[in-house]
């Protein structure tokens, strides 16, 4: 089906979607029209009549399950098919490199608490503790994803809160790190520095504090 255009997109389909999205966000998936109705103060019927015009306008089964593949293909009938192409494209880069990065993380984290040898450097055979944590936490992300109706959209926003919560607790460490003139020597950070990282710090911590009291209003229903 063509990709509509951006003028066939009323305020009224945005307020669906939006109000899909946030269903969504609390584990709901899919998303029912009782719950659509509740969640907009409408009826029945006219939560039904909607999920019929987002039929109409080829966007139902996309914005129904809208997590996952369903965003590029919700995003080729706003923007074009291009654009919805171009956002695929960075979902999966943004997976490989995910995939990499955390489960690299994983085997340095583990290698470096055991005392084992934990290098890209060293060879399978002689890091395989560091080898394993690897693929083992790429296996078990991979499990995760092919369970029948698990709530994926909820998971990786509940990972990105507890990220953007401890986040500013390394930043405090690594401030601490640059600012050993032991370590660092004549790189070691001086006194604005440290008063320009403690601001930087300072406003992730509230950032993030923010967005983790939203998503616990949204799981509670408040939002």
């Amino acid at each position: 089906m063509p990709a509509q255009e951006p003028s066939a997109i009323s305020p009224a389909v945005e307020d669906y979607t939006k109000a899909i999205y946030a269903l969504q966000l609390r584990g709901e998936q899919p998303v029912s029209t009782t719950a659509l109705a509740q969640r907009l103060g409408v009826t029945a019927a006219s939560a039904s009549g909607m999920v019929k015009r987002l039929t109409e306008l080829g966007l139902a089964a996309s914005v129904l399950s809208l997590s996952g593949a369903a965003f590029p293909h919700a995003l080729e009938h706003v923007s074009g098919r291009l654009v919805g192409a171009v956002f695929a494209l960075g979902l999966i880069e943004a997976g490989a490199v995910a995939v990499l990065t955390i489960s690299a993380s994983t085997g340095y984290a583990v290698g470096e608490c055991i005392g084992a040898p934990h290098s890209l450097n060293n060879s399978a055979r002689g890091a395989a503790l560091f080898y394993g944590a690897n693929v083992g936490a790429a296996l078990i992300a991979g499990v995760i994803i092919l369970i029948p109706g698990v709530p994926l959209l909820s998971i990786a926003l509940n990972a990105n809160v507890l990220a953007t919560v401890l986040l500013p607790v390394a930043l405090v460490f690594m401030i601490m790190l640059a600012s050993d003139r032991e370590l660092m020597g004549e790189w070691a950070n001086g006194v604005w520095r440290n008063r320009l990282s403690a601001t930087i710090v300072g406003f992730i911590a509230l950032c993030g504090g923010a967005y983790a009291v939203d998503s616990f209003l949204t799981a509670v229903h408040v939002l």
